[in-house]
């Protein structure tokens, strides 16, 4: 269903506006990338930094309290810090490939039981917007 320019509210977007054949891709994808780089990126990072200054005031806090608080109908607790895993994919692999290599059935078979250790999980595409260059420095 198109849209017509004179429905679209003062408020509408590139994105509307190319979808109403008023603007070409490139034109409103420019348009969205420019709102993003100058004007949400800087006031997200703003919040980020908020973000993380309020939450260390309120661990220092809820530490020094040494039991929940209870806010807005919420729970606010402190949870210990815990020691994550991870494993390196490429590594595994080259492994795997090695113990393949050596032709032992005895080793096929563990770099079978490694390989089937390494899940494969989907993930969306989504716009990268890179950080500008950095300026080379004189050699």
């Amino acid at each position: 269903m198109e849209q017509e320019t004179d429905t679209l509210p003062a408020t509408a977007t590139p994105y509307q506006y190319w979808e109403a054949g008023e603007l070409s891709a490139r034109d409103a994808a420019t348009a969205i990338a420019q709102e993003l780089i100058t004007e949400i990126e800087p006031q997200e990072r703003a919040l980020e930094e908020r973000k993380k200054a309020r939450r260390d005031e309120l661990g220092t806090l809820l530490i020094r309290l040494g039991e929940p608080l209870e806010v807005l109908g919420r729970v606010i607790r402190w949870v210990e810090p815990t020691t994550g895993e991870t494993a390196n994919v490429k590594k595994l692999r080259t492994l795997i490939d090695e113990l393949y290599e050596q032709g032992v059935p005895a080793l096929d078979g563990i770099a079978a039981r490694i390989e089937a250790c390494i899940t494969v999980g989907d993930r969306r595409g989504y716009p990268l917007i890179e950080p500008p260059p950095r300026p080379r420095r004189a050699a």
